[in-house]
């Protein structure tokens, strides 16, 4: 719509702390948006994973998708999307050509009590049929404080594909009001 974008970034040089020189290199995907809504009325959806990934030049990806039932059961019935709607969007950056994400599936465990993401599975494919099947595991999370309707975690996965490469992304999770009140019910 105009409104966001999302780029992979190869960054390189040193950082200056404290009179200690620091090389840098390493990859990200960062995201912009201008002017997106944001709701603040309660959302009856399941927890939603942002999730990004870059693992060399020619290989990065963007995932937005819901957990769904048969990838997350504790999310019980009120909140269950078909797998086949999982998929909010995504893409596959591969040997210099952007790729839109046309199916995927991710199953998740999550810390109990907590919804922090401890492993994730993605199972990706593009528009061109290739798949990407990945493994995450957290590395770091941290609580993120953005608006009073949802609880935000921001988490840094170690990501393996099949094929033995690895790769390092966000996995950022809005975990909506109605979500975690009917979670902490049971």
């Amino acid at each position: 719509d105009g409104k966001h974008f999302e780029q992979t970034l190869r960054i390189e040089g040193e950082l200056r702390l404290r009179g200690e020189t620091i090389k840098v290199k390493s990859y990200n995907v960062r995201d912009r948006s201008w002017g997106k809504l944001r709701p603040e009325e309660p959302m009856a959806l399941p927890p939603t994973s942002w999730t990004t990934g870059v693992f060399n030049d020619g290989l990065s990806f963007n995932c937005n998708i819901f957990d769904h039932r048969s990838g997350n059961p504790d999310n019980g019935t009120a909140f269950d999307i078909p797998d086949e709607r999982a998929l909010n969007t995504g893409w596959i950056w591969r040997n210099d050509r952007v790729l839109r994400i046309v199916h995927a599936t991710k199953k998740v465990r999550r810390e109990p009590g907590s919804h922090i993401v401890q492993e994730m599975h993605l199972d990706m494919t593009d528009e061109s049929g290739q798949h990407l099947r990945l493994r995450g595991r957290l590395v770091s999370s941290s609580p993120w404080c953005t608006w009073p309707n949802v609880k935000m975690v921001i988490s840094l996965m170690r990501w393996e594909s099949d094929d033995g490469l690895v790769g390092y992304g966000d996995c950022q999770e809005p975990i909506w009001t109605d979500y975690s009140r009917a979670f902490r019910k049971r």
